[in-house]
């Protein structure tokens, strides 16, 4: 009942954006792969064990976040001069796991699209590239051709509302017909 409620609440908007992580799907998906595979590089590079570079990176994000986490795996496995953050960064960035869209927001976006006075926004912050590819990887690609994804990076990243006023201002809306959602303060 509760998602028939927020679904007909939106319809009552022209345009609707969406953050791409943690809102659209988990993020954890994406970054647990991007690890896992960062696992097998280094482990093939150096030899030891994938599963206990995973882990480290799984657990260090978990407890710490993602500030200089490659800096401390760097660190901890005495990798300097050996392996790079930039090569780290690469892995992270192509990482080619599908992402699972939630459910019950795909039904959403697809009722959403299926109304011709609606337009669908993805409006997400980070590198560029990164988000590129977490987008291409959705498994809803039937979808995607019909949502319009802005990389605030491009412009200026969020919490500016730069990207959002030149969404109001190209489809020739007031702030009224537009919401955002997202999952965190800078949403």
């Amino acid at each position: 009942m509760m998602n028939m409620l927020k679904s007909k609440m939106l319809k009552s908007y022209r345009v609707i954006v969406f953050d791409l992580d943690n809102t659209l799907y988990d993020e954890n998906e994406y970054l647990f792969a991007a690890y896992a595979d960062i696992g097998c590089y280094v482990a093939r590079k150096i030899g030891g064990k994938a599963f206990e570079y995973e882990t480290f990176l799984i657990h260090t994000f978990q407890k710490e976040g993602r500030y200089n986490l490659f800096d401390k795996f760097i660190c901890n496995f005495c990798l300097t001069g050996i392996i790079t953050k930039e090569e780290l960064l690469n892995i992270l960035r192509s990482n080619d796991k599908t992402l699972h869209v939630y459910e019950n927001l795909k039904m959403l976006l697809s009722d959403l699209l299926l109304i011709e006075q609606h337009r669908v926004y993805i409006l997400t912050n980070g590198n560029v590239l990164q988000q590129r590819n977490k987008i291409a990887n959705l498994d809803i690609p039937d979808l995607l051709l019909n949502i319009r994804v802005i990389y605030a990076d491009d412009y200026i990243p969020k919490p500016s509302p730069f990207c959002l006023n030149e969404i109001i201002r190209n489809e020739e809306i007031n702030t009224k017909d537009i919401v955002f959602i997202g999952d965190s303060k800078i949403d």
